[in-house]
């Protein structure tokens, strides 16, 4: 087998993330970016024995190595395929190299494709992003694909899925309130209850929050004076 290049860069090894990894995840991720079937598309077919056997780690450790760094939206293991997220953006490409990008690419299964292509996920999401560098036919056919922050899907929430909420909202409400459930639930049963329509959600959410936050601090300041 020939030869591959593939750039990576040295401050792979003070990436913050790559920082968090153990002994054997920082080796994984190093083995999935330059082992012998990778290639500029950053997806190829592996299995899970071939992994351990020419990294010498056991097989129950990579699938938890796995499902951490797709939890982090760095590699996916998908119908034994690694789809390396990040791999192709941070490749420098010559004009052979983007034709032998698309041909990766048309080669894969058609569901693997058509899951690339639409798979609203961050971790789907950088690896088209990737694919958007190419100046051949990819680029017409991923036009429209990538989720911008007017189109990114919203995803339904609570008892009676009333809440609509991007992933970015939800993550916010997360950071923002400790009772972030209550706040979800107050809002999906007064839909429910009383059929209330509300063009954006998550402000809704947050104008309802700040209101029962300024009745509650009026009566606790009444109390006070009392």
């Amino acid at each position: 087998m020939a030869d591959k290049s593939r750039s990576i860069q040295t401050k792979f090894w003070y990436d913050t993330w790559v920082e968090t990894l153990n002994i054997n995840e920082k080796l994984l991720y190093l083995y999935f970016l330059t082992n012998p079937l990778t290639n500029l598309l950053g997806v190829y077919e592996i299995s899970l024995k071939r992994m351990s056997d020419e990294s010498g780690i056991a097989k129950e450790t990579i699938q938890k190595a796995l499902e951490r760094f797709e939890r982090d939206s760095r590699i996916i293991y998908a119908d034994n395929f690694i789809i390396i997220t990040k791999f192709l953006k941070n490749q420098k490409l010559n004009p052979n190299m983007q034709l032998n990008v698309e041909s990766l690419f048309e080669a894969l299964p058609n569901h693997l494709k058509n899951n690339i292509l639409d798979n609203g996920s961050k971790g789907f999401e950088s690896i088209r992003n990737g694919l958007l560098k190419l100046k051949g036919k990819l680029k017409g056919k991923l036009k429209g694909k990538l989720p911008n922050a007017s189109k990114e899907p919203k995803h339904k929430y609570g008892e009676y899925k009333n809440v609509l909420l991007k992933n970015a909202e939800l993550e916010k409400l997360k950071l923002n309130f400790t009772n972030w459930e209550w706040h979800i639930k107050n809002f999906d049963e007064a839909v429910q209850q009383h059929g209330y329509t509300y063009k954006d959600h998550y402000l809704t959410i947050l104008k309802w929050a700040e209101k029962d936050k300024l009745e509650y601090d009026i009566d606790d300041h009444k109390t006070f004076k009392d």
